[in-house]
């Protein structure tokens, strides 16, 4: 099992990897599971069922976070080729840069993670 913790400031693209089931843990997010549309806020449970794509957008004024968990593990490998370790793990983190989108593409494929 992998834990990724996932701050969220903007709307997300959509994408589809593995099983995953994730908790908000502080903030709210509007997401989209399949075809269903909700609202999740500090302390809701989310699962995400595998192939399924699953955009996210912050709702509100505050940054939302969201623990993800991955069952069987390996997307850590994603994220750690993907995004930067933070200096400081509760400050808040940078928008999305060019940069960062572009290795996230470049690695996607290996992880099964899939931009629609």
């Amino acid at each position: 099992m992998t834990q990724e913790i996932i701050q969220v400031q903007a709307n997300t693209g959509f994408m589809n990897w593995g099983p995953g089931d994730s908790y908000t843990v502080p903030g709210a997010l509007t997401l989209t599971v399949g075809e269903r549309k909700s609202v999740a806020s500090a302390g809701d449970f989310v699962h995400i069922p595998c192939g399924t794509a699953h955009p996210f957008t912050k709702s509100g004024n505050s940054a939302a976070k969201i623990l993800a968990i991955f069952s069987p593990p390996g997307m850590e490998g994603w994220f750690a080729a993907a995004f930067e370790a933070a200096a400081d793990r509760y400050a808040r983190s940078s928008l999305l840069r060019q940069e960062m989108l572009a290795r996230m593409a470049r690695h996607a494929p290996k992880y099964g993670v899939e931009f629609i």
